[in-house]
């Protein structure tokens, strides 16, 4: 009874922290527009962008069931199940172990899921830093890389990723700029909340990670005062190194001109941009800055 109880408080919080769960919970759209995206890109095979679903398109694909995500630091954040049935859980706090392998959040699952498959998901305690050994944890062998406030989750987990592969991040803990000026992504689209859709404008991409060097943030765009916001300067290693450093906003010695809520980073295949010529403008630019 002790155990059940147990459990029970578990998926309530779960729902308390995201605002009942499932549908209230704003992540789940994200995860139904990066599914989309990431089929999209795998059918076409390549490309990593250009996918526009309306808000109510929840469709899926029967590729979505050959699709696998790892989520570090996921804690008790079980909304992902809805959306991808092969996820490995992973977070250090055993005391969300037991919600995952709980009949009871397997059934709520089963019955707000929007796939036809079984959900496959798993949980393992486990840092992030150091990943179990075993085939579970191979290396290059996800689809999708999930990083949301947990930390600087992309620069150990990267090798867990299928070159291809993709990285969903938020820059709550710097995760996203890390991943930004690091060889192994490419920036290729950024959530828009207002049309919940995977924004891959090249418009919106050449706007994210511009550096503005003052303490009062730019919220308006600069063509409405002359100035071209491409040729501000993209935010460099060092700065990176002191956003983590510092931690605060209000300490660090520059701003963002644009600031997304997530963004999504594609995994350089190395066999296929030998001559660079699949990686983003916006990326050539930061690696030619640098």
């Amino acid at each position: 009874m002790h155990a059940k109880a147990a459990i029970a408080m578990a998926l309530s919080a779960y729902k308390k922290s995201y605002k009942g769960g499932g549908s209230s919970d704003w992540h789940l759209s994200l995860f139904r527009a990066t599914r989309s995206l990431v089929e999209n890109d795998g059918r076409s095979g390549g490309g990593g962008g250009g996918v526009r679903k309306k808000k109510d398109d929840s469709s899926s694909s029967s590729s979505s069931s050959d699709l696998r995500i790892l989520y570090p630091g996921s804690h008790r954040h079980l909304t992902p199940a809805l959306v991808f049935p092969n996820i490995n859980f992973v977070d250090y706090d055993g005391k969300v172990g037991p919600l995952y392998q709980s009949d009871a959040a397997r059934e709520y699952v089963v019955r707000e899921k929007d796939y036809s498959e079984d959900p496959n998901y798993t949980f393992t305690k486990a840092r992030y830093e150091a990943l179990p050994k075993s085939r579970d944890f191979a290396e290059d062998s996800f689809d999708l890389l999930v990083s949301l406030s947990a930390g600087i989750v992309s620069s150990p987990c990267t090798r867990y990723v299928k070159p291809g592969g993709y990285l969903l991040v938020s820059d709550a803990h710097s995760d996203a700029r890390a991943a930004f000026v690091s060889d192994d992504w490419e920036l290729v689209a950024v959530w828009d909340p207002e049309a919940e859709v995977m924004d891959t404008s090249d418009e919106t991409l050449q706007r994210c990670f511009r550096v503005v060097r003052c303490a009062k943030r730019r919220r308006r765009r600069d063509d409405d005062d002359g100035i071209d916001e491409t040729n501000l300067p993209l935010i460099s290693k060092s700065q990176v190194d002191e956003s983590e450093r510092v931690g605060t906003v209000r300490k660090r010695s520059f701003t963002l001109l644009f600031e997304p809520l997530v963004y999504l980073f594609k995994r350089i295949n190395r066999d296929e941009c030998k001559n660079d010529a699949a990686i983003q403008p916006i990326q050539k630019k930061r690696r030619k800055e640098q």
